[in-house]
């Protein structure tokens, strides 16, 4: 076939029409046009036999299975179970073609396995009609629905079908088939087309008068200083192939109708893959030269020098490395050796919480990249990372060469850390007391410590510390006492940080940790126990509670639980006055198993007791969930009493600590209120320090003196 192409360029804003003589040789099958404009009489219609019985036929095929009028495609195989009587698909195909139509519309009716028979037309039984667009005899034809069929019938007349004696539908229908698409409009086909080194040529191609059609396709190659023609390098396909996604969004094209089998994928040849530049044109083209799929051809994708494709030259290699010490920059290392090839790179930086990261490392990268040296490094954009988060990064060059296993390398970060801290106000800091037990009076001292971050700042403390007081029977490290005191001058008389008020605040070294104080509190921590149990005990059976809302706590501020306590909402005592002492009434929550606090609260108020049972548990934690980044700040209007407590939060940092911090600075990562009237509160509910009981109301008045501190 002699195809004559005109290729239009654009040359400095100027249109320039080249007319060239391309002779491409597509040999998909041979041309053989058939024309013909007009059907005679008892052309392009005809019947089928009826349906024996109203809605059954024979041979097995019934109403009841399945009918409704069907397209077919002229060039398919036409219906499985051929017609019931007058007329064969061989027979139908040549009328229709002769009609030079594109499709032939049948009446059928299925038999039990989903063959179809073409019958004469008598009308739609609502048992077993096909819904319009059902896929049908195995994927032959597609229902249209019975109006269609109607409107297309009516229409026959004006393409030159002699419909006479012909009757669509009612009790006397004759008809079985009929030619549709007579004498179709000329499109060319239509596609896209591109070309990568690793791909090759990828596209589609699709023939809007005919969507059964597979197209043929031709790719032709030339150098750049060539003109064309048929001495050019062309090479042939069929577009039969799925299309290629990606590079083309086959989603998308759905939406536009175009899908199924109506790809290519041509790899480069290899004498192409020299270093060169070419140019390169595809072609569309419907030659099948049949009715129904007039003649047409269209350049469905073109370039010029578009490619510089090139395998890697021998003893040319390159070799990759990342670097990830940094938590702030991840650093690409590429070093090469010999000459090499372009490469394609694929480069990456995730954080832990899913967020990418720009390596500004190049796509490709080849001989250019280093210069006069071997070796060359990319710097990623700053990486910002939140305490207990981290990044992974990824490289990797292609196609690389096989003689090095070091063409990819990837490392993950270490976990972003920082050193926050925890601060008292209003009270003591305490630990290595026992519990006292409804069966235990044994108030002899566990080996307690507190280990924290601060740090002296010239001639002041900051970071981590309390207001008054700290005792712990093992060592105090990095916690101070008095801590809003730094800066005073007044003398030995005032207490001072690091170690003013703690015990046993021995040895003259401030920095070296001290401690194993003995005697300053004596006694067992009250027995909860009890209390509980004059307050009507813990509930039974044992089970494990979460409470999300402030509204889990009881009316009567007391909450019991016989397991552990799981707080993943902010628990707030909105009380702002009391017309006398009876009226306060802190939140008390005492429970038998752990307390553990999710990372998204960030307040809770009054006494939280962790007992624990039969030796277990007793443990509050402040971020119980370590998968979770738990940067805000907790900030606790009561006090912790437990066997152990684990300060997880990670807001802020004791490197940007200040003197004289409040409770309301954003740096500290929890801080520990004592209120004025929580401790009133707690006075009158929890009357005995040793053996407090419930609602016992036995103070009058409580008188504050100045501190001995």
């Amino acid at each position: 076939m002699n195809i004559e192409l005109t290729i239009v360029k654009m040359v400095n804003s100027r249109k320039q029409v080249i007319t060239t003589s391309l002779i491409i040789a597509i040999s998909i099958l041979s041309i053989s046009l058939l024309t013909s404009s007009k059907v005679f009489a008892g052309g392009g219609i005809g019947g089928g036999g009826n349906a024996s019985g109203g809605p059954s036929g024979g041979g097995g095929y019934s109403t009841r299975n399945g009918h409704g009028w069907m397209v077919y495609d002229i060039n398919g195989p036409g219906p499985s179970g051929g017609f019931r009587s007058g007329s064969t698909w061989g027979g139908v195909q040549g009328v229709c073609r002769g009609a030079n139509a594109g499709n032939v519309m049948i009446f059928g009716i299925a038999n039990g396995a989903g063959s179809i028979r073409g019958y004469n037309y008598v009308q739609d039984y609502s048992t077993g009609l096909y819904p319009a667009g059902t896929s049908v005899d195995f994927g032959r034809a597609t229902v249209v629905p019975s109006s269609w069929a109607r409107t297309a019938f009516d229409r026959l007349p004006s393409e030159g079908v002699d419909t006479s004696g012909y009757i669509f539908g009612g009790s006397n229908g004759n008809v079985a088939w009929f030619c549709t698409g007579i004498n179709p409009a000329r499109h060319d086909p239509t596609g896209s087309a591109v070309v990568s080194c690793d791909g090759g040529f990828q596209g589609w191609a699709l023939d809007a008068d005919n969507l059964f059609a597979q197209l043929g396709i031709a790719i032709v190659i030339k150098k750049p200083s060539e003109t064309w023609s048929s001495s050019n390098y062309s090479t042939r396909t069929t577009g039969n192939q799925p299309i290629p996604n990606p590079p083309f969004d086959t989603g998308a094209l759905a939406a536009f109708g175009v899908g199924g089998d109506r790809g290519f994928s041509v790899p480069i040849p290899d004498q192409f893959k020299d270093g060169s530049s070419y140019d390169w044109i595809v072609i569309a083209a419907n030659a099948t030269g049949t009715p129904g799929n007039p003649l047409g051809i269209s350049t469905i994708g073109q370039g010029s020098a578009s490619w510089n494709c090139s395998p890697p030259p021998v003893g040319g290699d390159i070799s990759v490395s990342v670097d990830c010490t940094n938590l702030n920059t991840a650093v690409f290392t590429f070093t090469k050796s010999g000459t090499i090839a372009d490469q394609k790179v694929m480069s990456s930086i995730t954080t832990s919480d899913g967020r990418s990261v720009a390596t500004n490392v190049p796509g490709t990268i080849g001989n250019s990249n280093f210069g006069a040296g071997i070796k060359v490094t990319y710097s990623s954009d700053p990486i910002t990372l939140q305490p207990g988060q981290k990044y992974t990064m990824s490289v990797s060059v292609s196609p690389g060469d096989d003689s090095t296993t070091d063409n990819s390398a990837s490392c993950e970060s270490q976990v972003q850390s920082t050193s926050p801290y925890f601060r008292v106000y209003g009270h003591d800091v305490v630990v290595g007391r026992k519990f006292k037990t409804p069966t235990s009076t044994d108030c002899s001292k566990n080996t307690a410590s507190v280990k924290a971050f601060n740090r002296q700042d010239g001639s002041n403390w900051v970071g981590a510390g309390s207001q008054f007081a700290v005792s712990a029977t093992g060592v105090i490290d990095g916690f101070m006492s008095a801590s809003m005191h730094s800066g005073n001058n007044d003398g030995n008389e005032v207490p001072k940080p690091q170690n003013g008020l703690s015990f046993l605040n021995s040895g003259n070294d401030p920095s070296t940790p001290i401690g194993n104080d003995q005697n300053a509190y004596l006694g067992c921590v009250p027995d909860y126990e009890s209390f509980v149990n004059n307050d009507g005990g813990f509930p039974q059976p044992p089970g494990d509670v979460t409470i999300l809302t402030p509204t889990a706590i009881p009316a009567n501020h007391r909450l019991y639980v016989n397991g552990d306590l799981t707080i993943s909402g902010d628990i707030k005592d909105n009380t702002a006055s009391w017309s006398s002492i009876e009226d306060i009434n802190p939140i008390i929550i005492i429970v038998k198993g752990n307390i553990k606090i999710a990372s998204n609260v960030s307040r809770v108020d009054g006494l939280y007791v962790a007992l624990g049972s039969d030796g277990t548990g007793g443990e509050i934690n402040t971020c119980s969930d370590l998968s979770m980044s738990c940067v805000n700040k907790l900030t606790v209007n009561g006090a912790f009493v437990a066997k152990k407590v684990k300060l997880n939060r990670l807001n802020g940092d004791v490197a940007n600590a200040s003197p004289n911090e409040t409770s309301n600075n954003s740096n500290i990562a929890e801080v520990f209120n004592f209120p004025t009237e929580f401790y009133l509160g707690l006075k009158f509910n929890i009357n005995q320090p040793q053996t407090p009981t419930a609602n016992t109301k036995k103070y009058d008045t409580i008188v504050g003196l100045p501190p001995v501190l």
